[in-house]
């Protein structure tokens, strides 16, 4: 009985809320964030631990055309010298002052930066960091108590990342 609760209150705690706002989009609540999807996913999955990863799938190829959510606040500060939000910030305007780890930085640079379109937006308190390449698209969201979100994909574009993110942006 006891693992009967646990499975409902995880099924109705955890697990993300999805309605349908559209012909086209559907609404994601994932860690108290909305964000609009496709709705024209042929797989969800979702890995509840410390970073409580999501994915969409849509087709049925192995490893391509997926949406990824995951929250990185579970990250330990030691790794980048510096509080998460910071770090990003830090990387993304190139601050050469920076406190943060300059190997960590280096490295998130090759990464995630180096020869991509990037930038970020901001409204009402939110920070979001996007980086776009010819084969993947990242989006680090941060939310105003610095709980940050990674969206990633393989096949969005830019106007897709923020129509992903056109909530926070309105």
């Amino acid at each position: 009985m006891k693992n009967i609760l646990y499975i409902f209150l995880l099924l109705t705690f955890s697990l993300p809320t999805l309605s349908n706002v559209s012909e086209d989009d559907m609404t994601l609540l994932y860690s108290g964030i909305t964000f609009k999807l496709p709705k024209n996913h042929v797989f969800v999955g979702f890995s509840e631990g410390k970073d409580n990863f999501l994915v969409f799938k849509y087709n049925n190829q192995p490893v391509k055309n997926y949406i990824a959510f995951s929250n990185m606040i579970w990250q330990p500060n030691k790794k980048y010298g510096c509080d998460l939000d910071v770090f990003l910030k830090d990387a993304f305007i190139k601050n050469n002052n920076t406190k943060c780890s300059k190997d960590e930085l280096e490295t998130f640079a090759k990464v995630f930066l180096k020869g991509n379109d990037q930038g970020v937006w901001r409204n009402n308190g939110f920070t979001l960091y996007y980086t776009i390449s010819n084969k993947d698209a990242f989006l680090f969201v941060i939310n105003p108590t610095k709980n940050i979100i990674k969206v990633d994909s393989d096949f969005l574009s830019k106007s897709d990342l923020k129509r992903i993110a056109s909530d926070l942006l309105n």
